[in-house]
């Protein structure tokens, strides 16, 4: 028999896959943009715990020894304590630092996590992924409450099925095709993307696919094979670097992350593979002796720092994830590892008295909660509201706008089978946050439009920058070009983040000049200086544009540092004042580009507007009429700045005529 199988034998291996799990959570929500496929470390905490915890019921059920009472109490000694800690220091904190308005909404969140129902309470409110998520402290818990819905239920149906471990297995095998079926051919009738990622139904089966192995491979000595450990360790890195949010989750691209953590978990053993050594080094096997207590600590110190208004650099991105690690430590030290000692059934009338003890403190501090935060609305929470209101994307059809090249002309505005000249919006992210501005000028034409947005790209032909994914820009700048060339007269605008491509700059960064990199077709490396390279990519666009339509190159917009709406509610909760962009400042980040768009523009027979001076006086750029926001971000329009936007162009035309 393998003995290194057996569920009551310590596998250093396991919490050195625990330590991936919890490092692709870390990287992901901390923002590092190469971890786009980070929340997927979650799956595999859900595939270990099948493995862990059926593995166990399923040994214990064997031996005619299984007691859900005991059960029960394992489980209690294993989070509640750790857990308890957590979110009382973050409930003082909470206390300490948030309005009225917002005390009340993170009192669902706190009862949600104490009684896991934490993901059914998500599934109605913003998604994870959303901007709302990042005043959540406890946001992350949705993942603890599945899992103990899970163990809540299972210890009951064993008793139901008069303990046979033979039909627990036959159980497991049941909730994984049918749980797994309704993941993989649900697609959004079922839930929408935010609700399915929440849902225990869809959830289910990754735990359940754990156990299952478990109870398949349990007692045999599976045969070498040499290299298989490898490809299992690639094929759970990969998707942590190659997906992102845009994935529907759960879904189909689960499959793989699942079965190749079960892949690694089989083969990856210490004494067989050099992957297995590695996963079972003390360093590895520590981050994932510790994982539990980090994963409870870390987002709530990643949404506190960011609503004291900290931004984050790679290496404050850096700090945080060593800090979460550091309080990780820390609760298991002090708290986790002590009450772990604690014998079960000895003391398992000790921990259900805990449990009660603290579910009753929660129930305690909830009331307090309420109390404190009654009355108290200032009409801080009716401004800040409103702010978020107004700060939203001007664009309504933001998530819906971008280019699909199965869909090409879904992004329409203006006037449907108006009689007006066509409008055509060519551009980034910038022209998707604008589609109303340029909605308004069709209607006022009484003609239809059409957008054509790529997420940082820029409309120049045979170009891309590194921040867009290069191979899809370069296309999809190709096919709006071939969809032109088919079309009638229109007027064509082309509007877009242009400093960033002129002057060649990170997304975050406005002192990056030139660090950018640049790729052309094929996605082969373009040398050069950033003006010279973009300047011929846009003369190739405008010399490519068919002569009937007319072109015109709107300029850019201002940039600010730090995202408008956040700052303006920053500063009503703490008093402070946001920096005002001046326009010295602005002018050195966009003057050179600007003088070398209006004088490429007119010397290629096409119009230049440059909005400047509609958005900025002689002294400064300002973020906001009153408490109104003009941009939804640092950069991205809201619903004033459209306003503004369409003024410009209206002042253009009308100064032409």
């Amino acid at each position: 028999m393998d003995r290194s199988n057996r569920v009551s034998g310590y596998r250093p291996e396991l919490d050195g896959i625990r330590s991936i799990a919890i490092l692709a959570v870390l990287g992901f929500h901390v923002g590092f943009s190469d971890w786009s496929g980070g929340f997927l470390g979650v799956d595999v905490f859900f595939v270990l715990s099948g493995w862990l915890i059926c593995g166990h019921i399923h040994d214990a059920l064997r031996s005619g020894q299984f007691n859900p009472w005991t059960f029960f109490a394992r489980r209690i000694r294993r989070l509640i304590p750790a857990a308890f800690a957590c979110y009382l220091i973050v409930t003082l904190v909470v206390l300490a630092l948030f309005l009225p308005f917002e005390q009340e909404a993170y009192l669902r969140y706190l009862l949600g996590s104490a009684f896991f129902f934490n993901n059914f309470v998500l599934m109605s409110e913003a998604g994870y992924f959303a901007s709302e998520a990042g005043l959540n402290p406890l946001l992350h818990t949705w993942s603890l409450s599945i899992e103990e819905q899970f163990y809540l239920v299972v210890p009951w149906l064993a008793l139901l099925i008069r303990r046979s471990a033979r039909a627990f297995a036959v159980l497991l095998a049941v909730a994984v095709v049918v749980s797994l079926g309704l993941t993989i051919f649900s697609g959004q009738a079922i839930h929408d993307d935010d609700a399915r990622y929440f849902s225990s139904l869809f959830r289910t089966w990754e735990i359940a696919a754990g156990g299952l192995a478990y109870v398949m491979t349990r007692g045999r000595d599976l045969p070498r094979f040499p290299g298989l450990a490898l490809l299992a360790l690639m094929a759970v890195l990969a998707p942590i670097f190659v997906f992102d949010e845009t994935l529907l989750h759960p879904g189909s691209g689960v499959t793989v992350v699942v079965a190749e953590t079960l892949g690694l978990i089989l083969l990856a053993r210490p004494d067989r593979s050099l992957v297995g050594r590695m996963l079972a080094s003390r360093p590895m096997a520590f981050i994932g002796r510790i994982s539990y207590s980090t994963y409870l600590w870390h987002w709530p110190l990643i949404v506190f720092l960011g609503y004291v208004g900290h931004d984050f650099s790679d290496a404050t991105r850096a700090l945080t994830i060593l800090g979460s690690l550091g309080f990780g430590y820390l609760s298991y030290r002090v708290i986790e590892a002590p009450v772990r000692s604690w014998g079960v059934p000895a003391r398992g009338r000790a921990l259900f008295m805990l449990f009660t003890a603290q579910s009753a403190a929660m129930l305690g501090l909830a009331a307090v909660l309420i109390m404190l935060s009654a009355g108290r609305d200032d009409g801080s929470g009716s401004r800040i509201a409103g702010i978020l209101e107004a700060g939203k994307v001007g664009n309504e059809q933001w998530e819906s706008c971008w280019y699909d090249p199965a869909a090409p002309e879904s992004c329409r505005f203006g006037q449907i089978g108006g009689s007006g000249r066509p409008l055509v919006l060519w551009g980034d992210s910038m022209a998707s946050s604008a589609v109303s501005a340029f909605d308004v000028l069709a209607r006022e034409r009484q003609a239809q439009g059409m957008a054509f947005v790529i997420p940082s790209c820029a409309p120049l032909l045979g170009l891309a920058h590194e921040n867009a994914n290069e191979a899809d820009c370069l296309a999809a700048n190709d096919a709006v070009l071939g969809w032109l060339q088919a079309q009638l007269a229109s007027d064509v605008f082309l509007f877009a983040r242009w400093p960033m491509y002129f002057e060649g700059y990170q997304h975050t960064d406005l002192d990056s000049f030139g660090s950018a990199k640049y790729f052309g077709p094929g996605v082969v490396a373009v040398e050069g200086a950033p003006h010279d390279i973009a300047e011929q990519a846009l003369r190739a666009t405008l010399a490519a544009i068919p002569k009937h339509h007319r072109v015109i190159v709107v300029g850019p917009v201002p940039e600010y540092r730090w995202a408008v709406p956040d700052a303006m509610v920053r500063a009503i909760r703490f008093g402070s004042t946001p920096e005002t962009l001046t326009r010295a400042e602005f002018d050195r980040i966009s003057l050179k580009t600007r003088a070398r768009l209006a004088d490429l523009v007119e010397a290629e027979g096409a119009v230049f507007i440059d909005p400047a001076d509609t958005f900025c006086t002689i002294d400064f750029c300002p973020y906001a009429e009153g408490d109104v926001p003009i941009f939804a971000d640092a950069v991205h329009l809201a619903i004033l700045g459209n306003k503004l936007l369409s003024q410009a162009i209206e002042r253009y035309f009308l100064d032409a005529n």
